[in-house]
């Protein structure tokens, strides 16, 4: 059993749940950039049910997992219907304010204003992954997809020369992921080649 993965779950799913009762408390308050974010909950929600999905273990934690998870996430629907089309706007909101700041990092990289990272501040991608799977069925995000499509594609041309070999699929467009070795204990599980070039 990998406990450090176990660790992470749990720790992301306080997260999850935390982030809903901050956007709740601070919603006057909510900015794309700013400390409170509409999106967070559905960022945090995000890549969660792939980790468990992928837990390798027999000792039942993977159904505790779960039965937490519907939990927290019938806590976010709640909250959700509570603030209504308000709230789903400021949500697309966000998506398009990522995509147009992704956009601008490009080019900022582009002209060596900005190093080449994959993590970078400026690029939102699991937030703009994690708007385009909860928004497609209120508003049409098919020209979006189509943008960040291309946008990752131009990331990854420009990132291709460092070191002299390729980087990984940004992960917009490959998943979630899980690795145990990044600050602020971020990790990185690879979806493969079934999650690439898809918002799920």
């Amino acid at each position: 059993m990998d406990n450090d993965q176990i660790n992470y779950i749990r720790r992301r799913l306080q997260r999850y749940e935390e982030s809903i009762k901050e956007t709740e408390v601070h919603f006057e308050q909510l900015e794309s950039f700013g400390c409170y974010r509409a999106c967070a909950p559905y960022n945090e929600k995000f890549g969660i049910p792939l980790l468990i999905d992928v837990l390798q273990t027999d000792s039942g934690i993977s159904e505790t997992f779960w039965q937490e998870y519907d939990r927290i996430t019938e806590k976010l629907h709640a909250f959700d219907r509570m603030k209504g089309r308000m709230y789903r706007d400021l949500l697309y909101a966000d998506l398009k304010n990522y995509v147009t700041s992704y956009h601008a990092a490009l080019c900022y990289m582009n002209l060596n204003m900005i190093a080449t990272e994959p993590n970078h501040d400026l690029m939102n991608r699991e937030a703009i992954r994690a708007l385009i799977s909860e928004l497609r069925g209120d508003f049409d995000t098919g020209d979006i997809e189509k943008l960040v499509i291309a946008l990752d594609k131009t990331f990854l041309d420009m990132s291709e020369p460092m070191n002299g070999h390729p980087v990984e699929t940004p992960q917009v467009v490959k998943g979630a992921g899980y690795s145990p070795n990044t600050a602020c204990d971020e990790y990185h599980f690879a979806c493969r080649d079934k999650e690439q070039t898809r918002f799920v």
